[in-house]
């Protein structure tokens, strides 16, 4: 039960109403309607950024609602896809500085659902463009900083001058998505995104 994150957990008076408000909805029914309100919260938490705490519990919750959910088909697979990306956007941001304050190992899960399902995954993406790959990229990042499974220091060495290398090597030019040629604001994105990760790694 993803509300399990919520009980005992001492948070702010939004969290606390999110709580309340999410114990009327049925976390295992057969839609989405839990997953859309965690997720909602989570954009509301980075919208009115106080303390980056405020958003663990409802990633934690909502992580734990897609594991149950991976091996089940969806009534709105549109949805679904949007949902997995804004998560996965979140997940993957907040862990890159917060790691040790999330669920990071069973998430893995999760970010290998988006490339099994979605092919051409830039083609595919309704979010994040380009820079869905990028995401997952950072999301390997941290898992390899923050996983309870340590790595020895070579062996952490050795994938993240693999990164490196991935990244040294990504193509801003990519293909036309379904809605037409990507815009500057999608490239200039990618690129932000793809140095900030390869001037870490380094």
């Amino acid at each position: 039960m993803a509300l399990e994150f919520y009980v005992g957990i001492s948070v702010p008076a939004s969290g606390r109403y999110s709580y309340c408000t999410l114990r009327s909805l049925r976390a295992d029914g057969p839609e989405d309607d839990v997953l859309l309100a965690i997720l909602l919260l989570c954009v509301h938490e980075a919208h009115n950024f106080s303390d980056p705490s405020r958003m663990f519990p409802h990633l934690n919750a909502a992580a734990v609602i897609l594991r149950q959910r991976l091996c089940f088909a969806p009534p709105n697979p549109e949805l679904r896809t949007f949902l997995l990306e804004i998560f996965c956007y979140f997940f993957a941001l907040v862990a890159f500085s917060h790691g040790s304050s999330l669920d990071i190992a069973p998430v893995a899960r999760v970010f290998e659902s988006i490339s099994v399902n979605g092919g051409d995954s830039r083609s595919q993406s309704l979010l994040l463009g380009p820079s869905q790959d990028l995401i997952a990229t950072i999301f390997c990042v941290s898992m390899l900083m923050h996983s309870p499974n340590k790595l020895t220091d070579d062996e952490r060495r050795l994938e993240l001058t693999h990164i490196e290398l991935q990244l040294q090597n990504l193509d801003t030019n990519c293909p036309a998505t379904n809605q037409g040629d990507l815009s500057h604001d999608d490239l200039a994105l990618f690129e932000l995104y793809r140095l900030a990760c390869l001037v870490y790694v380094r």
